[in-house]
């Protein structure tokens, strides 16, 4: 069996990992090898049991300065220790072409095979809501990271990306670079699809969610660049008045912030349900609800929405990064300003006045692009082709 080193597995990955990697790799018989930092172990255990241990394994070392120059002689350590030579491995995969790329490129000195970064979203465009905008240091770390990644991107063997915007960035930053335009994953549609007026009744039963609601759902982190999410959870008070509840699915970095503001403002009309352990555990809450948002102020690709309109539900969203490439007014309600608290209560105003025939158009119009354009096993046959290119 061949293999693959993975380095720094990100969290935000579960998807890709879950849903579009399992069945390429197993039609390739690969094994895909993590390699995590020692902080990630508790996050990854519970991912570990949620996939086949034939074709998965992840070690964490717990390394406390300079981790990135000193993993990749770790990694070899544990290669000869395992007694995998450079033979059995087919390639070294990237989640970021940033910090763990230098741990990659030493690594490749040593078992000379090529490099593949999977790029979701631009480095620089994150950069620009996770940077703090100082006014004099902001400048020169857009100019440092500009730098950092023309020098790391001179030495990628292949780039796979979500979208052609991505695709323009890098070429912007490196000419030469060798890209293929491969969505994360696509919408499974075995586990997502529509269900009946009676069966959405029981699901909200069974979720503890009210009948008489218009329920809104939002399914991803929450995160700097997701912050879009604070701007509704400002109009919570004014959803409340139009009879809306809304469920934030997930966790992250804006999660304590959001619990701050509920109980300072007294909310009851936001639900937070924290990490759910697995993709399939969030379709009852999508098939339960009238309407999805999405409030991202970056995004790469933007499966959850696909997944709502695989569900039939109608969706509500920015047009931000690869959302430009699924999101329009003719299938969907657009937010126009992703940071106006005013941009969503615009969008939602719009679908909730919406005429049930207008609505029902927007669902079947959705419902049909997904399938014909972003369906799990036309992905897979993508990324299949990648992967046979390297053997």
């Amino acid at each position: 069996m061949k293999k693959a080193i993975w380095i720094e597995q990100d969290v935000s990955t579960a998807g890709f990992l879950k849903e579009t990697i399992p069945a390429v790799i197993k039609r390739n018989n690969i094994k895909i090898i993590f390699i995590n930092h020692e902080s990630r172990r508790k996050y990854f255990n519970i991912f570990n049991k949620q996939i086949n241990p034939k074709f998965f394994e992840n070690f964490c070392f717990d390394i406390k300065r300079f981790y990135y120059l000193k993993l990749p002689f770790k990694i070899k350590k544990f290669l000869n220790k395992k007694k995998i030579s450079k033979k059995d491995i087919n390639f070294l995969f990237v989640e970021s072409p940033t910090y763990s790329f230098i741990s990659a490129k030493i690594l490749k000195f040593f078992i000379k095979k090529p490099i593949i970064v999977r790029l979701g979203i631009l480095p620089i465009e994150y950069a620009k809501y996770s940077f703090k905008k100082n006014k004099i240091t902001y400048p020169f770390k857009l100019i440092a990271l500009k730098i950092m990644l023309y020098v790391n991107y001179r030495l990628i063997d292949l780039f796979v990306v979500n979208n052609k915007l991505i695709a323009n960035d890098i070429k912007k930053i490196y000419k030469r670079a060798n890209i293929e335009i491969i969505p994360s994953c696509g919408v499974n549609i075995k586990n997502f699809f529509p269900v009946s007026k009676e069966k959405k009744k029981k699901l909200r039963e069974k979720l503890n969610l009210p009948q008489k609601k218009i329920i809104g759902v939002y399914s991803g982190r929450l995160a700097i660049e997701k912050a879009g999410i604070l701007s509704l959870v400002e109009l919570s008070k004014w959803l409340e008045e139009k009879n809306m509840l809304l469920v934030f699915i997930g966790h992250g970095p804006l999660e304590k912030k959001i619990k701050d503001m509920i109980k300072s403002r007294n909310i009851n009309n936001i639900i937070l349900t924290g990490f759910l352990t697995s993709r399939d555990k969030t379709v009852p809450y999508l098939q339960a609800a009238d309407v999805y948002i999405q409030p991202s102020l970056a995004e790469g690709h933007g499966v959850a929405p696909l997944e709502a309109m695989a569900c039939k539900i109608p969706v509500i969203s920015t047009v931000v990064g690869g959302l430009q490439y699924s999101i329009n007014n003719k299938r969907n309600y657009v937010v126009s300003q992703p940071k106006k608290p005013e941009s969503y209560k615009k969008a939602i105003n719009s679908f909730l006045n919406s005429a049930k025939e207008e609505i029902n158009t927007k669902i079947a119009s959705s419902y049909n692009w997904v399938l014909e354009n972003h369906s799990q096993e036309n992905i897979e046959k993508k990324w299949e082709k990648v992967i046979k290119q390297l053997n």
